[in-house]
């Protein structure tokens, strides 16, 4: 069969048009290829991308499940609170605090720890009443008071309150006719740090009749006491010159003043002795001049005297001690055995 030149001519341009074709679906083929690799490749940042959503997603539920558990924590604690200030004692105390007292009379040695034996109260199980130990569970700041009363007209009675065996307040009964004596002292306490109450280094064989008590609170609070014998005039203030703690800066022990630094209600207490029997004492305790509390110690062979109040605060109002309206020359004991002592009990 013999073809001629145009058929030729004519299969070759079909034959190149194929090709043209070909080559054509051959790059689209490729494309589409290339397109399927990218596509593959989204498929795999999509999942990656779902999988970490959902990670995110479920740190965020268990997040928002441990926030609202510690919400209702909180929620459970401010209405302990309010139970607990609702029932008249006046303050919102976290659950750490004890109450112990001495069961029978007992002679005392020297430097002996007294070992308060009856527990009335020991919220958080810091006080062990096998050795008359505070334990701070946590830390914080805390408030201790010790009351002792001599038995009898035996003897008179020192004790010293103590922080890891640092003195950080004393109190003193002079032994007339079943006298007694009160401090009460703030500290800052890491956890683990020790608390407890001893006597002093007195003849041995003294009698006494003790309790004492100790709570956990915010942290503005402080203790200061008076360093020397002063004899003091007419309406001066007193200035307790010797910090023990001082949380918030609230006290200054330049001019004997408490500042509140937040408004709130807040307890003071403060504990004077005579200096011998020379003279008897009344101090006031002011607020931005208002008297809002009494204390007296007769002057009786180094008699004292405390008043505990609690009383409302703004932010910038000021509580002080002022000896009252008396002759001058007065004079009350230095040596830790005056003090001055103030917490916040709530904040509003």
């Amino acid at each position: 069969m013999v073809i001629s030149q145009e058929a030729f001519s004519a299969l070759q341009e079909q034959v190149q048009t194929l090709q043209a074709v070909f080559q054509k679906q051959q790059e689209q083929i490729h494309q589409q290829g290339e397109k399927i690799i990218d596509l593959e490749k989204r498929v795999q940042e999509v999942e990656a991308e779902n999988v970490e959503l959902k990670q995110h997603s479920e740190t965020h539920i268990l997040e928002d499940k441990e926030e609202n558990q510690e919400l209702k924590r909180q929620s459970k604690f401010r209405k302990t609170s309010l139970q607990k200030r609702a029932s008249g004692n006046g303050a919102a105390i976290h659950n750490i605090g004890f109450t112990a007292s001495l069961s029978t009379v007992t002679a005392l040695g020297d430097g002996q720890i007294i070992v308060f034996d009856t527990i009335i109260s020991n919220d958080g199980n810091g006080y062990d009443s096998r050795h008359g130990h505070f334990t701070a569970p946590i830390t914080g700041l805390y408030a201790f008071s010790v009351t002792v009363m001599c038995y009898g007209n035996e003897s008179e009675l020192h004790v010293n309150i103590l922080k890891d065996g640092q003195n950080i307040g004393v109190a003193f009964a002079n032994g007339n006719h079943y006298d007694n004596g009160s401090k009460l002292v703030v500290v800052q306490l890491q956890a683990g740090q020790m608390v407890w109450v001893q006597h002093a280094i007195d003849p041995s064989g003294y009698k006494i009749h003790v309790s004492g008590n100790g709570a956990g609170f915010h942290n503005i609070g402080f203790t200061a006491s008076l360093s020397t014998v002063t004899a003091l005039g007419n309406g001066q203030i007193i200035v307790f010159d010797t910090i023990i703690s001082n949380d918030g800066n609230g006290y200054d022990s330049r001019y004997g003043h408490f500042t509140a630094p937040i408004t709130g209600l807040y307890a003071f207490s403060v504990t004077v002795m005579c200096y011998g029997s020379e003279s008897e004492l009344h101090v006031n305790i002011l607020k931005d001049g208002q008297n809002i509390g009494v204390a007296f110690a007769n002057g009786n062979h180094y008699d004292n005297g405390s008043k505990f109040v609690v009383v409302q605060l703004q932010a910038g109002q000021v509580v002080w001690v002022e000896h009252a309206n008396e002759p001058s020359g007065y004079k009350i004991h230095g040596q830790g055995y005056s003090s001055f002592s103030g917490f916040l009990i709530q904040s509003y």
